[in-house]
């Protein structure tokens, strides 16, 4: 049965792939119970997956469904913050916010164009 839950998860799943496609420094690590997964996206927005205990293998292509981004966005809401700790309660809410802010300031300069079509402002 489709829900309107579900479908504000999937808004979430936008967010996450926005976050990983904004900056090329931008990674998600989570724990899948056997090892810590590093999630990123190259240049031909293909979502890679590095397996932390043996990072010497490199970054193969991970294709994600919904309800896998979903579990993984579940993981980020437990863990605490990685780059602001003292300003967001979970790693979830530090990708979402940061995320949201540079859309707006992305938007903002669309609509005022001063220089430059730059995704990273924070």
């Amino acid at each position: 049965m489709r829900t309107k839950d579900t479908l504000k998860e999937i808004e979430d799943v936008a967010i996450f792939y926005q976050y990983l496609y904004m900056s090329p420094e931008h990674n998600v690590i989570v724990n899948n119970g056997l090892t810590d997964l590093k999630f990123e996206v190259n240049d031909k927005l293909q979502v890679m997956k590095t397996n932390m205990s043996f990072p010497q293998f490199g970054a193969t292509n991970e294709p994600l469904d919904l309800t896998n981004v979903m579990g993984i966005i579940d993981k980020l809401k437990t863990m605490p913050p990685s780059q602001y700790p003292e300003s967001f309660k979970s790693r979830w809410h530090e990708i979402k916010e940061t995320t949201l802010g540079n859309l707006a300031l992305n938007f903002i300069n669309e609509r005022h164009p001063k220089g430059g079509t730059n995704l990273q402002h924070m």
